[in-house]
C-alpha cells in the first residue's frame, strides 16, 4: 500500500514537474516572441518615420529650388538708324542728323576767319528762329585763342571739359534772358583741329521746343574720319 502511494506521488510529482517545465517553456517562448514582435514593430516604425523624413526633405529641397528662367537681353534700338548722314570730305568729319531736318546753310570763306560754315535746323521752327546746330571750321584761330573768344562771345556762365570723337575740348554754356525769338540758352563746343579750331554751336531751346536730347544724339554720332 505504501509502495503504491509513493509511486502515485512520484508520478504526480513527475507530471507536475513536466507541467511546470512546459509552462516555463511556453512563457519563455511568449516572452521571446514578444521581444521579436516588439523589435519588428520598432523597425517598421523607424523605417516609416525615416521614409517620411526623407520625403519631407526631398519635398523641402524641391520647394526651395526656384527655376531660373533666362530672359533674352533687350535689343538696343538705334534711334539714329534712319537719320541722314553729313560727310565732309575736305575736313574729314561726319555726323548724323534727323531725317526731317535740313541743312539751312553751307558756306566757304563767307565769314571772317571761317573756312567752312554748316548750319542745320528744324523746318518746323519759324524763319526768325535761331539755327539749332552749326559748325565752324577756323584753321587760323588757335585753340587757346578760340577758347577765350568763344567764352566772351556767348557770355558763358558754365564751362565743362568734353570729349568728342576721342578729342578733348571745352563746352561753354549760357542762359540768356531773351525777350524776342532768339534762344534762351546757347552752348558752344570748342575742339582743336590741326593747329586751328573746330567750333560747334547749339541753340537747344527755342519756341517752346527742346532739342537737347536730339543734339546729344547728333554729337554721339560725330566723328573725324581718315
Amino acid at each position: 500500500m505504501d509502495s503504491q502511494t509513493q509511486g502515485q506521488q512520484s508520478a504526480n510529482t513527475d507530471i507536475s514537474s513536466q507541467s511546470t517545465n512546459s509552462n516555463q517553456w511556453l512563457r519563455t517562448l511568449g516572452i521571446g516572441f514578444g521581444i521579436v514582435s516588439f523589435g519588428i514593430a520598432i523597425g517598421v516604425i523607424g523605417y516609416l518615420l525615416g521614409t517620411k523624413q526623407n520625403q519631407t526633405v526631398v519635398q523641402n529641397q524641391q520647394s526651395s529650388v526656384v527655376p531660373t528662367l533666362s530672359q533674352p537681353s533687350p535689343t538696343a534700338i538705334d534711334e539714329t538708324a534712319n537719320w541722314k548722314t553729313y560727310t565732309d570730305d575736305k575736313y574729314s568729319f561726319q555726323f548724323k542728323y534727323p531725317s526731317e531736318w535740313v541743312i539751312a546753310s553751307k558756306l566757304d570763306n563767307a565769314l571772317e576767319g571761317v573756312a567752312r560754315y554748316i548750319a542745320l535746323t528744324d523746318p518746323l521752327l519759324s524763319e526768325s528762329a535761331s539755327l539749332v546746330f552749326s559748325i565752324q571750321i577756323k584753321p587760323n584761330s588757335s585753340y587757346s585763342n578760340e577758347l577765350t573768344k568763344t567764352k566772351a562771345d556767348i557770355g558763358a556762365s558754365e564751362e565743362h571739359n568734353i570729349v568728342i570723337s576721342g578729342i578733348d575740348g571745352k563746352k561753354y554754356s549760357t542762359v540768356g534772358e531773351a525777350t524776342g525769338p532768339g534762344p534762351d540758352k546757347l552752348s558752344s563746343y570748342v575742339l582743336p583741329l590741326n593747329g586751328g579750331s573746330f567750333l560747334i554751336t547749339i541753340a537747344p531751346e527755342q519756341e517752346n521746343k527742346n532739342y537737347t536730347a536730339t543734339i546729344d544724339q547728333i554729337l554721339s554720332t560725330f566723328k573725324f574720319v581718315d
